[in-house]
């Protein structure tokens, strides 16, 4: 009798050390991240703009299940507000997309010519197999700051020989609200030599952001 139950004991351990590594395995398979059916996505989906200013959202469309087609729509979108989607320079209302791979969508965004400053949103839909995703756009419109620079220059006088090389600390400042391209150019005499330079490399031009020195 002493035997039987020792062996039913030792059954009993031996079975549950075999279903033990079975029952963590079926735990991990769980919690591990379920397949993306369908993902509709742009890196900045608010933004300010200008009261006249139209503007293209570079958008992106993934999944990690099947290839598809996907149609495209907005829904909301203000009134006399022109919107389209657009692919390979031309307007679109579907777009192919498969595992492993994004497909680039161009959003174009026209506000009317009268339109008053504010907060506007609408939202872009993307109809897949058995699913839908949204993505919502908020656009802030106001006037902006109009293209002003400032520049200034530490002694603007100063004395010297005629080989005396001269040398000035210039700060130039962006007041505006818009990213600039600044060329860089000086009227002076022929006989003398202007180079400008930059953290100590000679540049012609220079990018100034918005509201920076």
């Amino acid at each position: 009798m002493r035997n039987r139950i020792i062996s039913i004991l030792l059954f009993a351990t031996l079975l549950i050390a075999f279903q033990a590594p079975h029952m963590a395995l079926a735990q991990e398979s769980t919690q591990s991240a379920a397949p993306i059916n369908l993902n509709l996505y742009t890196a900045f989906p608010s933004e300010v703009i200008g009261l006249d200013e139209s503007i293209s959202l570079p958008l992106k469309l993934h999944t990690d299940t099947t290839p598809q087609i996907v149609q495209l729509s907005t829904a909301d979108v203000p009134e006399g507000w022109t919107v389209t989607l657009r692919g390979a320079n031309r307007i679109i209302n579907s777009a192919f997309v498969q595992p492993g791979s994004e497909s680039s969508i161009d959003l174009k965004v026209e506000p009317p010519q009268s339109v008053a400053s504010g907060e506007y949103d609408f939202t872009v839909i993307a109809k897949g197999n058995d699913t839908t995703a949204e993505l919502p756009i908020a656009l802030t419109v106001k006037d902006r700051i109009p293209p002003r620079m400032a520049l200034s220059i530490d002694l603007p006088t100063k004395r010297g020989k005629p080989d005396t090389t001269f040398t000035y600390d210039v700060t130039l400042a962006n007041e505006g609200d818009e990213d600039l391209q600044v060329n860089l150019a000086a009227d002076a005499p022929n006989t003398m030599v202007l180079t400008y330079k930059l953290n100590g490399q000679e540049i012609e031009d220079l990018p100034l952001e918005a509201n920076s020195t």
